[in-house]
């Protein structure tokens, strides 16, 4: 995701994935845009996808709900081209220890 992108959110009721991106409250009140590498049965732990390293792992109700579709320069943005990758590449990292 990008500045100036347009980003659409899922209500909170929908059903998290490995893979997903969400939006979270942080724990200084921030709302970030992360996608999930892990899902605990409390909890989720979240990477940005251009980050060295994980973030602090939230409970449910820190979510606001996934990202359904985005908007950039006026066309929609796919959000499963890369997700595959992202994913797999964070795992790899976060699992070596760059938490």
């Amino acid at each position: 995701l990008n500045d100036g992108d347009t980003v659409k959110i899922s209500q909170k009721k929908s059903r998290f994935k490995k893979g997903d991106i969400i939006s979270f409250i942080s724990n200084n009140r921030t709302v970030i845009l992360h996608r999930i590498i892990l899902l605990k049965n409390d909890s989720i732990v979240t990477f940005g996808d251009n980050n060295p390293s994980a973030d602090a792992s939230i409970t449910y109700d820190h979510a606001l709900g996934s990202v359904i579709s985005v908007e950039r320069n006026g066309k929609k943005v796919s959000l499963d081209k890369n997700r595959l990758f992202y994913t797999i590449k964070l795992q790899i990292k976060y699992w070596l220890g760059y938490r």
